[in-house]
């Protein structure tokens, strides 16, 4: 946990930053903490954001086992849930994941037909957990992604899951954005589930064989597949051979290997403070950003070029439950926000951050441990503050903007989108956990007026409950209110912005005045009837919004300050 001291002194630093640029102060006297020069080119426009782009993803025992999703008026829990879900607008509910390969529809298959595990019990999926799925999916307004079984393979199997999809699609309905063939089919070997021989054109033929099954009963039930993870190859070849079958491509990441990246077991779930802060190092770093959009882009292209949507629908940092002390903290969200806003940049369709329970990765969490015996005590983790602020930075349909800067410079990414009502928000993503960085903002376009919302905690290994957006927390039933801002003040045609370490800022740039412009304090006099510069150029910033001439070098004296009297006719014009 970095310290009180140095982050006062981090602080301190970045207002003498500021007031520097604000000043005129040649930079080169500070050039260990040049302002960063962002400009955003409006004129280059990516997709527009879909409106369901975020989404969480569960295994399927959370449906089998009912232990999420109730709808009663008069459970608390489960009102807690509704206000967490609806408060992040519609998105994507996805049901997937090892189990998968264990889940039966109805009733368990004969003895010996399909392989069992002692870690993945066998499941039944009856007709009322569809029924609860859905109800829920309807007071939401989220759609719902569910697996189907290829683990097992025959046709026994096959018959179970087009019944399985008719009902599905007959519940489900416009809510039912797909049905997922399989689950990370290049696990199969591992799990003892096909032979080591199995391959992307075997596993292609099988998907074929099941997917041709649906659609000769229903044409209209949407399909997605392959569920792919680290395996970009298998990914081209399966799209290559299957996307008349499907509505979008799914595919899995997780960034950070335990092993190769952090040279732990994969089972780790627990660390010490100093291997904690090491680990959320690495994941944070810039080399794991640059990594992890090259990774998304790649798959991306694939897609696009056999013009197929692509989602990625099990997403989280880590795999393997993350580590307790690294995913579950502020850190995580911060990783989040960068992932989120990575995707859009390359036009990808959707992402479901994986995750539920007591995880040390959950987007929501719910355990006992969190309050009581009742198990559906919900509360929003790390990464639910990821998506609350992706949600307030992509309103009214917006579409990415390409953003220019030099990423050697420091350890940050910024992002930008334009709305259809031409509201402009910048996302910046101070990834260092020691510095304060300060950028220098070029919107590309004139705006009245810029503010700024801060994603904040104590630390960069904060726990959940200490996060705050725009001033305030998540609730204990689950709600959230917007709480306070920060004006940002133009100097010189750019708008620039201290990023304090280890933290997110949405910067809005609106079309409209929705603030009233400040009036003359009596502090912002001294005692011989002059104004310090600061105040002055503040003034002179707003007054660019109106078109009035920038100052006038002979306003300010050798002592750096400026005559009450062109203050007051400023004041005077302003009102």
């Amino acid at each position: 946990m970095r310290s009180y001291k140095k982050q006062i002194s981090n602080n301190l630093l970045s207002i003498i930053i500021i007031a520097l640029i604000l000043l005129g102060i040649p930079q080169t006297i500070y050039s260990a903490s040049d302002p960063i020069q962002i400009t955003i080119h409006p004129e280059i426009k990516g997709h527009t954001i879909p409106s369901n782009f975020l989404g969480l993803s569960f295994s399927e025992d959370f449906i089998t086992k009912s232990i999420l999703f109730g709808v009663d008026p008069n459970n608390s829990n489960d009102q807690i849930l509704l206000k967490l879900l609806k408060k992040l607008g519609q998105g994507v509910l996805r049901f997937g994941g090892t189990d998968t390969n264990y889940t039966y529809w109805l009733s368990a298959p004969p003895p010996n037909l399909c392989k069992t595990s002692t870690s993945f019990p066998t499941q039944i999926l009856t007709k009322a957990n569809v029924d609860n799925l859905f109800t829920f999916s309807k007071e939401v307004n989220w759609s719902v992604i569910f697996g189907l079984n290829l683990g097992c393979y025959n046709s026994t199997i096959k018959s179970m899951i087009v019944n399985e999809a008719s009902y599905f699609k007959q519940i489900g309905s416009n809510l039912l954005l797909a049905l997922e063939i399989g689950n990370e089919p290049t696990s199969f070997p591992e799990l003892d589930l096909r032979l080591d021989t199995y391959n992307s054109t075997i596993h292609a033929q099988e998907f074929d064989n099941y997917a041709k099954a649906i659609h000769a009963i229903s044409p209209d039930i949407p399909l997605t597949g392959p569920a792919i993870i680290s395996n970009q190859t298998w990914f081209k070849n399966f799209i290559t051979l299957e996307s008349n079958e499907i509505s979008f491509a799914t595919v899995h990441l997780y960034p950070v290997s335990k092993t190769k990246d952090l040279g732990i077991d994969v089972n780790t779930m627990v660390c010490e403070q100093n291997e904690c802060l090491e680990y959320i190092e690495k994941m944070l770093s810039k080399e794991k950003a640059e990594e992890t959009n090259n990774t998304i882009s790649a798959y991306a292209t694939i897609a696009k070029e056999k013009n197929i949507p692509l989602r990625f629908d099990e997403v989280n940092a880590m795999s393997r439950g993350g580590i307790v002390g690294v995913t579950d903290t502020f850190a995580s969200t911060l990783w989040g926000i960068d992932t989120l806003f990575m995707m859009i940049n390359n036009n990808v369709a959707g992402i479901n951050f994986y995750g539920g329970g007591c995880g040390g990765y959950a987007p929501i969490l719910f355990c006992p441990t969190l309050g009581g015996p009742n198990p559906k005590l919900y509360k929003p983790g790390a990464l639910y503050y990821s998506m609350l602020f992706f949600h307030e930075a992509t309103k009214g349909n917006p579409r990415p903007l390409q953003v220019e800067y030099d990423k050697s410079l420091a350890n940050l990414g910024a992002y930008a989108v334009l709305s259809q009502d031409n509201v402009l928000r910048i996302i910046l993503v101070n990834r260092d956990s020691y510095n304060t960085t300060i950028a220098s903002l070029d919107p590309g376009n004139i705006y009245p007026q810029a503010r700024a919302i801060r994603l904040l905690a104590p630390s960069i290994n904060a726990s959940r409950e200490n996060i705050t957006f725009a001033g305030n927390s998540v609730k204990e039933d689950g709600s959230w209110t917007f709480g306070t801002d920060e004006p940002v003040n133009k100097v010189n045609s750019k708008y620039p912005v201290s990023l304090p370490p280890g933290s997110a800022t949405l910067v809005v740039f609106s079309s409209t005045t929705s603030t009233p412009i400040p009036t003359q304090l009596p502090g912002d006099i001294d005692d011989n009837g002059k104004v310090d510069t600061l105040d002055y150029y503040i003034f002179i910033a707003n007054f660019d919004k109106n078109g009035s001439p920038g100052f006038i070098s002979s306003d300010i004296d050798k002592n750096g300050k400026v005559d009450i009297f062109d203050y007051n006719v400023l004041v005077e014009n302003f009102n």
